[in-house]
């Protein structure tokens, strides 16, 4: 009973957020449908963790659930998807468009729903694309956060993060190639790390950008002490490798040997 009534929970409080996202505001064509039911979808799971439906973990396990699934099965559609394959359609902006939705959200903090809901008022019962939504959302210019939008938007695929300890220049050497395809694509995308032995065990942020042939983060500590994107929120896939361990992070290859470590 109880997962007949959260499944009939879940599709009501899905129908009810469209009222904002696709009813109030709608996109222009279907090109930009992940501005209906991504945004919608993603909070459909804020919603059922603000009436404690869900747990954050509930959350995290239904976005990771469907970001898996995209980088397995979808990964050759943009989000802005000018091609609009009837067939694939509903997995790319109901899979990826949450996710992409959550690393946006976490990586501008609290910016992101004050412009978010500025984005609404201003263009309530009009039709918008994606390029009104990071207008909105970068409305003060935020270059960085601008790459951001406009990499996981209008690209395909997703990075692999290759994060290797040197032990010579005593920090993470963190570079980027896409998973998939064999193209030279770069994200702008941001890198959450912690280091475990301090005292806040607080989360630092990084960014790492598209015109960066790489990234360098000091180390401070044993490198065995460092956890790179624990919740993984960010849209991507790491390599982590400190001496003579390897490990897959945020991964859904089933096998090691699905990827490719030559970056």
């Amino acid at each position: 009973m109880q997962l007949m009534f959260l499944s009939h929970q879940v599709t009501a409080v899905h129908e009810a957020v469209h009222g904002w996202f696709g009813n109030l505001v709608t996109c222009a064509w279907w090109d930009d449908v992940w501005l209906n039911e991504g945004m919608t979808t993603y909070y459909t799971d804020l919603t059922l963790l603000d009436i404690q439906a869900w747990t954050r973990q509930n959350v995290r396990d239904d976005i990771n659930a469907r970001r898996y699934k995209w980088l397995k099965e979808n990964w050759m559609f943009a989000l802005h998807d000018e091609t609009f394959v009837e067939d694939e359609w509903a997995t790319n902006v109901y899979a990826r468009g949450p996710a992409v939705l959550q690393m946006f959200h976490k990586a501008m903090g609290e910016k992101f729903e004050t412009r978010l809901f500025d984005y609404l008022k201003s263009n309530l019962y009009k039709n918008v694309n994606s390029t009104t939504f990071i207008n909105a959302l970068t409305k003060n210019n935020e270059s960085v956060e601008r790459e951001m939008f406009n990499s996981f938007i209008f690209q395909y695929d997703a990075p692999l993060i290759s994060i290797i300890y040197d032990n010579d220049t005593k920090a993470f050497i963190i570079s980027q190639k896409p998973i998939h395809s064999s193209r030279n694509t770069k994200w702008t995308i941001p890198i959450w790390y912690q280091r475990t032995e301090t005292e806040t065990n607080s989360e630092e942020m990084r960014w790492l950008r598209a015109a960066d042939e790489k990234l360098m983060i000091p180390m401070i500590e044993d490198p065995e002490n460092y956890r790179f994107d624990q919740e993984c929120i960010g849209f991507a896939e790491y390599i982590i490798e400190i001496g003579q361990d390897i490990a897959l992070h945020c991964s859904s290859a089933a096998e090691w040997s699905e990827i490719d470590f030559d970056m």
